[in-house]
């Protein structure tokens, strides 16, 4: 359960202010690297556009990789150019014309000089992928408004649960870019299907994923036909991990596709006032509300976690779904019980579903 409770152990560092949106230092012969935005929303169209200096004629080499180093969309590769300043526009599609998942991206400058020799420019050979801590969390239960600060601009998601290997209730937010400030989320404080309020329960936790980026990433959202496509065959580049934390999960390009949206049903069973009774080996059939969804896909590692009244009862490992889960009922009395069963995908992602039963042993 330790990889469980990992999940909501909430990072107290803060190390790293970002640069963002300006001009930056790069050795050699490429400076003055900038982009006019740091987020490319595909459903309203938006386009990023990046500017840099060649101080120098050179051999110039422009692409744009994902958060796992695959060449997404490329520019130009080995093209002469003079000294001057460039800038390119991206429209957050790859080199076959799809739209690219949402997720984050770097714009990656090489170019060879017969004068200056090589010089590259590569975002990630900063610092990052630190910890960024949200302060001032508190939730107001009149106005039902979770409100916190973000210290400098981050990228990340935030979800509910109980500590002490407890159950996931609701991912309040997936994976996106926070600005450095003040934010307010709307939430009633209850669990994803509303059974509970869960926020006043004593071993109830935040579980806030905030890390910090390279200068000059793109974070592109609103990606929703690219989560039905297919996975092309790109390149691949070799990107800088994260400072001080690789693997991290969050980078992975697979962690940035939506929680998984799951279904399921108990099996054999009849049912009382719209709730399934169970008696003896209670079995739950899972799989997955849209199998053609990117989010839908599992590798190894995956495992199914069943829980009762938000204690752990049952884990099983997974490689795909459809898959069960079964527990035993001997051990509970009879009445009313919460059933709530987490998905915890190998790259960190987790689909929830929450039931409510009547054990009669």
């Amino acid at each position: 359960m330790s990889r469980i409770l990992a999940r909501y152990l909430v990072a107290v560092s803060l190390c790293w202010l970002p640069l963002f949106l300006r001009p930056l230092p790069v050795s050699a012969f490429i400076a003055g690297v900038s982009l006019d935005r740091g987020e490319l929303n595909q459903a309203a169209g938006d386009t990023v556009t990046l500017q840099f200096t060649l101080e120098a004629d050179c051999a110039a080499t422009l692409f744009v990789t994902d958060a796992h180093g695959h060449l997404v969309r490329t520019f130009y590769q080995r093209q002469t150019q003079l000294a001057g300043t460039y800038q390119e526009v991206w429209d957050g599609r790859d080199d076959y014309g799809n739209p690219v998942i949402d997720g984050i991206y770097f714009p990656i400058i090489r170019c060879l000089s017969s004068r200056q020799g090589v010089a590259a420019y590569n975002p990630t050979a900063f610092t990052w992928g630190r910890p960024v801590v949200p302060q001032g969390v508190r939730y107001d239960a009149d106005q039902q408004q979770l409100h916190f600060s973000v210290p400098t601009r981050a990228y990340g998601r935030l979800r509910v649960g109980l500590q002490e290997g407890g159950p996931i209730y609701k991912t309040l937010a997936g994976w996106r870019l926070w600005r450095p400030g003040e934010h307010q989320l709307s939430w009633d404080g209850r669990d994803q299907e509303g059974y509970q309020r869960v926020v006043d329960q004593e071993l109830f936790a935040y579980s806030f994923d905030f890390f910090s980026l390279p200068p000059t990433t793109v974070v592109v959202s609103g990606s929703s036909e690219a989560a039905y496509l297919p996975q092309p065959d790109y390149q691949q580049y070799r990107i800088q991990a994260p400072g001080g934390m690789a693997p991290f999960y969050a980078t992975y390009a697979s962690a940035q596709a939506a929680e998984p949206v799951l279904q399921g049903q108990w099996q054999g069973v009849r049912y009382r006032d719209q709730r399934p009774v169970l008696r003896g080996q209670a079995v739950y059939q899972v799989w997955f509300a849209e199998p053609a969804h990117r989010s839908s896909r599992l590798g190894s590692g995956s495992e199914l976690v069943l829980y009762v009244n938000d204690v752990f009862v049952a884990e099983t490992p997974v490689e795909g779904l459809p898959a069960r889960i079964v527990f035993a009922t001997d051990g509970f009395a009879n009445g009313s019980h919460r059933v709530t069963i987490n998905l915890f995908t190998n790259d960190d992602r987790a689909g929830i579903i929450i039931d409510q039963v009547i054990i009669e042993n």
